[in-house]
């Protein structure tokens, strides 16, 4: 069984991806939490030990899970700084969980219902890997925010591919929200750098001021293709002399053919002191298909289906609005999105096809029409 990029668009390259553990589980293989070290973080003191003690472990699937509640960080240039350590192995971090005091018993929560909080001082986390790491990391449910850099430091998210070994990376329905940088420094909110593959997706990045950076930035060398996949980028700012607001996807450089698959993503009001506004920035091998931005900096494989204007939010903490021109507006068949849920919980797809952005839009009905 192997993905055929064919899915994703009429001129994407006739071949077949390597099925990753990443892959695996998105398509369905699931992540087994029966045979997983299960960790619970309730409060700020004990995130570091359970977070490290999962790091080090040997075991080959490690779950953390975290309390609902604000974890506000007060200490050092970061709020966490781990690295993961193992070969083979899988670590999946979520947020929205609640149980009895020391255990997580019940995920009843949504991605805002646990924040991880750099009080407006520091950055927030940093998963910098071993040389020896081999395998995935997975971060879910949860929002990272209130991060501050006065340097070149990634203000909120900070995910590094080790020197030696392998990283994939899935990001799965979580939010960014009020990480800033110095007008006159450059640091991204979030930078993500693998070697394994990386799947973004479901997730809202908003309200960031990223100074002569872009809010997210990744990039990706070695064996698998990254895939940035219905996103919400909004209410972002950027000092960068190229007014680039939003995304800068990095592909490795050619002659490789890794490629960065950008798909069915909004950006809108999007702020920048240039006098033109870029949404994206491309270097390498990146294909924009069924996006909703203000502009391209530099030059993609291809542009299929993209247009200009306003999403039209409802008003609603960035859901779309019942005559939005961005719902049913995306690539329906992308095997890395059929299954998943949007960011609010709701099932993808509930419509002739799936919406742009973040948020499926919530049908009066459960079977996709607004009528009986």
């Amino acid at each position: 069984m192997a993905i055929d990029p064919r899915r994703l668009s009429p001129h994407a390259r006739p071949r077949s991806l390597p099925l990753s553990g990443l892959l695996l589980v998105l398509l369905g293989v699931p992540f087994s939490a029966s045979q997983a070290a299960i960790r619970c973080i309730n409060t700020e003191g004990d995130f570091k030990s359970q977070m490290d003690a999962a790091f080090a472990s040997g075991e080959t699937q490690e779950e953390v899970r975290i309390k609902q509640g604000l974890f506000a960080f007060s200490n050092g240039d970061f709020g966490y700084s781990g690295r993961p350590d193992g070969l083979g192995k899988t670590i999946r971090i979520s947020g929205g969980w609640s149980g009895t005091p020391g255990n997580c018993d019940s995920q009843d929560g949504g991605p805002s219902t646990t924040v991880l909080w750099g009080s407006g001082q520091r950055s927030v986390i940093e998963f910098y890997s071993e040389e020896t790491f081999n395998g995935t990391l997975f971060i879910e449910n949860l929002m990272i925010g209130g991060g501050y850099r006065d340097i070149g430091i990634p203000t909120c998210l900070f995910i590094s591919k080790p020197v030696a070994g392998g990283l994939a990376v899935v990001l799965d329905r979580i939010r960014v929200q009020q990480c800033v940088a110095v007008p006159t420094t450059g640091a991204a909110a979030v930078s993500i750098f693998a070697d394994q593959g990386v799947v973004v997706r479901n997730s809202l990045f908003v309200e960031n001021d990223a100074g002569e950076d872009v809010p997210v930035r990744i990039s990706i060398t070695g064996s698998d293709d990254g895939y940035i996949l219905n996103n919400t980028f909004a209410d972002n700012a950027s000092s960068s002399s190229i007014g680039t607001t939003g995304l800068t996807a990095v592909s490795s450089e050619p002659p490789s053919l890794l490629e960065i698959i950008v798909a069915n993503n909004v950006f809108d009001r999007n702020t920048a002191s240039a006098a033109e506004r870029a949404d994206i920035r491309v270097f390498g091998n990146v294909r924009l298909i069924n996006n909703r931005y203000a502009g391209v900096y530099g030059t993609p494989l291809e542009d299929t289906g993209s247009s200009t204007g306003s999403a039209g939010f409802s008003g609603d903490d960035y859901q779309l609005a019942a005559g939005s021109s961005a719902r049913d507006a995306g690539a329906y068949y992308i095997p890395l999105l059929q299954g998943s849920l949007d960011y609010y919980g709701r099932s993808r797809v509930a419509g002739s096809a799936v919406d742009l952005g973040a948020a499926e839009f919530a049908t009066l009905f459960g079977d996709g029409f607004e009528s009986p």
